[in-house]
């Protein structure tokens, strides 16, 4: 029997991106070759949080979440400031996937592994009061935002790019570890993924942009043959392979490898039967798919489609009241209360207010 604890710290540092590393990832997606005045970052709180469900953890002090999730605004406002001379705006979003968007399609869809887990009404009490506490102090911190959604965290992402993608001077930035976020860059290709990643070797985070996104997803394919597909394919078709191929973590099985998935798609291409880029009409693509029918029936695969494509989700929350709701919009100006909350509640673990 395993009875080693993990230190909740430990887990949610794995978050925190060392700067070094986060210029080597400016620098690598090239995002300031430009007149960049802001950066817009959107944290995947959902993601970051999860882990502390599927372990066996241990806390020295009180409100670690509440510290580990403030102080990593405060270090991205930090590194953004100091090593770029930028401003930030920063959305710690909370996305539960708890809506039926996805599930209408596809009944399994979504991240829920974590809900299953023996101590999960314990820890989700532990978490969401914790996330309330995020609440009240992101209301008094400039430009962050606290934004809790019963869709996924792709998806109130792609709500807010739909309304800032157009000013250049803003450069959005991702971060996550979540495959089914990949396709934000592939639908909008400012959109710039910091994928953090942490070993006993050190920080080995990487930066995924459209560019990349498709070598990114089917990161273990090493077939010659397929990363030249990769090349020629453009990332709007990331969603076509999802449906093809599956996203196992989000409980949406595998209809056949991604070896033979590009085969199909680029065929396809090559024979001017859909085009390189994204295809809306599912039914045209299905019949442009030569043996398909051998793996799926039109009716299903229209199904996946419209699980699993980000647009077509995007179109059904558009019509959404949640959509509309901007009731996390809000920028209180009262330092002396955060530095009493700070002093009475975090003196053990104390917030990066100077930061901040």
């Amino acid at each position: 029997m395993n009875d080693y604890k993990y230190n909740i710290d430990s887990l949610l540092l794995s978050y925190y991106i060392k700067y070094d590393k986060m210029d080597e990832l400016c620098a690598q997606s090239m995002m300031f070759n430009g007149y960049i005045k802001q950066v817009n970052v959107y944290i995947d709180l959902f993601n970051m949080l999860e882990p502390l469900y599927t372990r066996d953890i241990t806390a020295n002090k009180k409100y670690t979440i509440v510290s580990s999730i403030i102080n990593l605004a405060a270090h991205i406002r930090q590194y953004f400031w100091k090593r770029q001379y930028c401003a930030t705006r920063i959305y710690l979003v909370y996305g539960e996937d708890t809506s039926l968007n996805h599930r209408q399609f596809y009944q399994s869809f979504g991240d829920t592994k974590y809900r299953e887990t023996i101590d999960f009404p314990r820890k989700h009490q532990i978490v969401t009061s914790q996330l309330e506490m995020v609440k009240i102090l992101a209301a008094y911190i400039p430009e962050v935002y606290f934004v809790k959604r019963s869709t996924n965290f792709a998806m109130f992402v792609y709500n807010d790019l739909a309304v800032n993608d157009k000013n250049n001077a803003i450069a959005p930035v991702i971060i996550t570890k979540s495959k089914y976020a990949y396709q934000l860059p592939s639908i909008f290709p400012k959109v710039k993924i910091f994928r953090p990643k942490k070993s006993k070797d050190g920080d080995s985070s990487y930066v995924i942009t459209s560019r990349t996104v498709l070598k990114h997803f089917f990161k273990n394919i090493n077939a010659q043959t397929t990363l030249e597909r990769f090349n020629v394919m453009h990332p709007a078709l990331l969603s076509l392979m999802m449906t093809l191929t599956g996203l196992p973590s989000y409980n949406f099985n595998t209809l056949m490898n991604a070896t033979m998935a590009s085969k199909l798609v680029m065929d396809a291409i090559s024979n001017n039967r859909i085009i390189n880029g994204y295809n809306s009409d599912i039914d045209f693509v299905y019949n442009s798919l030569i043996g398909i029918d051998k793996y799926i029936d039109p009716t299903t695969f229209k199904y996946r489609f419209n699980a699993v494509d980000l647009s077509t989700q995007y179109r059904i929350y558009n019509s959404s009241s949640e959509s509309r709701d901007i009731t996390w919009l809000i920028n209180l100006n009262d330092p002396e209360t955060v530095r009493e909350i700070n002093d009475k509640y975090f003196y053990d673990n104390p917030l990066d207010l100077n930061s901040l």
